[in-house]
């Protein structure tokens, strides 16, 4: 009996973590694999091709649960996951610097609020090279996801 309530209390906890809805919707790893997933029917060249791409799941998952995610947490919206014409804006405070995030589809925009819009950036997210380009005064940056 006392083995059973190790292994249950674990078993338990976990199952109240991953079902309480804090974990985000893993928008952009959910599109890589359905991408995979998308390449054959059969399922013998799907396999094959997750195995050959698991680097890259890899990458996007920490992309996902790092970035994404926890931006979709304190927002309450994904950018990945928004529909074509929906927006969010919140305003956080980070250090005692209060930003005003907006978020559409594949795009985020953060503002510096009582600034002036040269420390305005923008990350704009590119879904078919799996790429980001970040805008800032100080120019534009590519970030693969790869």
């Amino acid at each position: 009996m006392k083995k059973t309530k190790y292994f249950l209390a674990p078993v338990l906890g976990a199952a109240l973590l991953f079902n309480s809805g804090c974990l985000g919707s893993f928008a952009l790893t959910k599109k890589s694999i359905n991408f995979v997933k998308s390449i054959d029917n059969s399922g013998i060249i799907s396999h094959i091709a997750f195995w050959l791409t698991s680097p890259i799941h890899a990458t996007i998952f920490a992309v996902d649960i790092f970035f994404l995610n926890f931006l979709e947490f304190w927002t309450g919206a994904n950018p990945i996951a928004m529909a074509e014409g929906e927006s969010d804006t919140q305003i956080v405070s980070v250090d005692g610097v209060e930003m005003k995030v907006t978020a559409t589809k594949n795009k985020m925009i953060l503002e510096p609020v009582g600034e002036s819009s040269e420390n305005t950036i923008e990350v704009d997210f590119l879904p078919e090279s799996n790429s980001a380009i970040v805008h800032s005064k100080n120019g534009s940056q590519i970030i693969n996801l790869k």
